[in-house]
This record gives structure tokens, sequence and C-alpha cells, in this order.
């Protein structure tokens, strides 16, 4: 198969430059912290993930494509609340810095009928349990007395609440500057 025909693949929901903006204030407070080496995420590409495809072939989009509009379609627009900061798998040892969020009831159910409806197409069945936020950075090195953990425990922002109307199929390109994503495909959630 040509490689041309495999694309890294994942679902998202966009955000607005609001969660943009305090990514970027909560990096810049970490930045200069020399006893952890951390690799910050571009605050214009950060999104909410739904599901993380890997990489998969071109010929496959048609049959995400109607999963996904299907699960859309079934979903009102809802809010999105920014919530705490907190780290993966703990703040002990971190390796993902991350800005909590919470979408209730809809966005639970809309990850896991996204999930479900992957799930049959033969997608790795992904059993843990979700935790919507928005990723920071993440962590490649730690000394254990560093002061990241102590500094990041005590960031507050205002809280940013924005409006969902859509989820997204967007590819993820890596490159020695990082990641660049772009959209595939938006698919509406319902209107009245």
């Amino acid at each position: 198969m040509n490689q041309t025909e495999i694309i890294r693949a994942f679902i998202a929901i966009d955000t607005p430059e609001s969660a943009k903006s305090a990514i970027k204030l909560i990096q810049d407070k970490l930045k200069n912290i020399r006893d952890a080496k951390v690799t910050w995420v571009k605050p214009q590409g950060v999104h909410l993930t739904l599901k993380f495809l890997g990489d998969i072939r071109k010929s496959q989009i048609p049959e995400i494509s109607a999963c996904l509009r299907n699960c859309a379609k079934a979903v009102p627009p809802f809010e999105l609340t920014s919530t705490t900061c907190g780290a993966f798998p703990g703040l002990k040892r971190p390796r993902i810095l991350w800005l909590g969020l919470d979408g209730g009831q809809q966005l639970i159910q809309l990850q896991l009928d996204i999930r479900k409806s992957l799930d049959q197409l033969g997608f790795d069945p992904d059993n843990k349990e979700y935790h919507p936020h928005l990723t920071v950075g993440r962590v490649r090195s730690i000394e254990s007395d560093s002061r990241l953990t102590s500094i990041y425990k005590e960031i507050t922002f205002p809280q940013i609440v924005w409006q969902a109307f859509d989820v997204r199929l967007m590819s993820s390109t890596l490159k020695p500057s990082g990641a660049e994503y772009e959209v595939i495909e938006r698919y509406e959630f319902k209107t009245n």
C-alpha cells in the first residue's frame, strides 16, 4: 500500500481563542522552570480529543464519517467549561499536563457513542474512563524535586465557557516543529 494512502487521525471538538489563550498563559508561567523538560503544545492546535484513531487508510474515511454523522446528529449543541489543572498519571510523576473540561452528560454520551460506533468498525476498543481535557504539555523528564508540579497545582485563571456545535475528523502530521492538524470533515450537532 502506498504510504500516502495512510493518515494519522483523531476525532475532536475545536476550542475557542479564549481556551487557547488560557493554555498559553499556563505555558508562559511554566516555561522558565529548568528542572523539567516539557514539550509544550502549540496553543493554536489545542483541541478536545474524543478518540484517537491512529493510522488509518484514506479509504476508511467514508465509513468513519457515516458513524460520526450519526453520532453528531443525535446530540444538541452543548456547553463546555474549563475546570482545574491536572496531570496524567498524576502530579507526583506527570507525563501529560492538562486543563480539565466539563461538558456534562452530553459530552460523556457523545464520546461513548463515538467509541462504540467505531468499535463496530474494528477500531481498538477503549474501555478506559474518559477524562475530558486540553493538553498543555508533555513532560519528557522531570527531577524528583522539580518546582513544576507545585507551581502547576497553584495556577488559577478565569473560567472559560463555550458552546460546542460540531465534532471533527482530524488528521495529524508529525513534524520536527510539532504536530500540524487539519480538519478532514465536520459533523454538526442536532438542530431544532
